[in-house]
């Protein structure tokens, strides 16, 4: 079941499956804080829950599947710091508010970067974890932003949005890194 990113869709869903009796819920949580009713609807349904790539902030889950966010996004935020000599200007494209993902990865990327007093971050905007809004939200801050040297996107899907609108306003000298190894190119 798909809850386009709507965190009351999401608890319809699993209210859903429960009344299904289903074996177990695997579940990426779109809102951390939101999730937890349906959580504890399912524990007290005696449903194992799942979580993957995002975490829950209650209820019972037997296992949590999910990179180290915080590791990734220091990593991303190191990686700009030696690119750019550890001088520049920077965009943040974060992903959904609310999600355990975008709340480390941007965790650990401005750990990353505050390490540099040369690096600036110039705009940080929600992109929602979407191609098309990260392509969207670029376009807007580089019209407000005549100096960006590399954008980091709390996935690869805004990343690939933003170069899109890089590509398009002919400004190819600004780095992007994203997150989650993505196959796709743009």
């Amino acid at each position: 079941m798909d809850a386009q990113n709507d965190a009351s869709k999401q608890l319809a869903n699993i209210e859903n499956l429960i009344q299904q009796k289903v074996s177990v819920i695997i579940v990426n949580p779109v809102d951390s804080k939101a999730i937890v009713p349906a959580i504890e609807a399912a524990n007290k349904a005696n449903i194992p829950v799942i979580t993957v790539d995002r975490g829950a902030a209650g209820g019972k889950v037997i296992s949590a599947i999910a990179s180290d966010n915080v590791a990734g996004g220091k990593m991303a935020g190191q990686l700009i710091v030696d690119k750019l000599g550890g001088k520049g200007k920077v965009v943040e494209l974060e992903g959904i508010p609310g999600t355990s993902a975008a709340n480390d990865r941007g965790k650990g990327f401005n750990e990353a970067i505050k390490t540099a007093t040369g690096i600036a971050v110039v705009a940080k905007q929600p992109a929602d974890f979407d191609r098309a809004k990260g392509m969207k939200v670029m376009e807007n801050i580089l019209q407000a932003n005549p100096e960006i040297n590399a954008v980091f996107a709390h996935n690869d899907e805004m990343a690939l949005g933003a170069l899109e609108a890089i590509k398009a306003a002919k400004r190819t000298n600004i780095m992007a890194v994203g997150f989650d190894a993505t196959a796709d190119r743009c």
